[in-house]
């Protein structure tokens, strides 16, 4: 890999100096800040980039997305739907879209906009996009075979 110019140097390290204050602040995941600077060290994104993928950055720690099924308040329907899924935490929850959690067995509109309702509640969307390093952590759902 080439040698960074002074700028792109300079924008790095402000880059990792503004991380270390987001991490020791809580304000963003740990996981995305670490997996942004290292794509950005590789090359495989730049700077000009970064606001594009920043608008899918998880706004929320590993905690919350470690949250279990139980404890978000859903109706029964709609946890037994999950759980077949095997989307027994927010993480994996928040992973599926509209469009996948209304593939679900008995999980029509209702209940499809129950599980969207509770996934916003707590900082997310449904069909978010997590780094490879958290789904390492915390998994996917199983989606029904078509």
């Amino acid at each position: 890999m080439p040698k960074p110019s002074a700028h792109a140097s300079k924008e790095l390290t402000r880059l990792r100096a503004e991380i270390d204050e987001a991490i020791e602040t809580g304000e963003v995941s740990v996981f995305l800040l670490l997996y942004l600077y290292e794509q950005l060290l590789a090359g495989k994104i730049n700077v000009g980039g970064l606001s594009q993928i920043a608008a899918e950055a998880v706004p929320v720690g590993m905690d919350v997305l470690q949250t279990p099924l139980l404890d978000l308040g859903l109706t029964v329907r709609a946890r037994k739907a999950l759980q077949r899924a095997d989307a027994t935490i927010l993480g994996r929850v928040a992973q599926l879209s509209r469009d996948q959690l209304a593939e679900l067995k008995n999980c029509g509109d209702t209940t499809v906009d129950e599980i969207c309702g509770v996934v916003a509640s707590r900082g997310l969307r449904p069909g978010i996009v997590l780094s490879p390093q958290v789904i390492e952590v915390i998994g996917r759902p199983k989606l029904p075979s078509t």
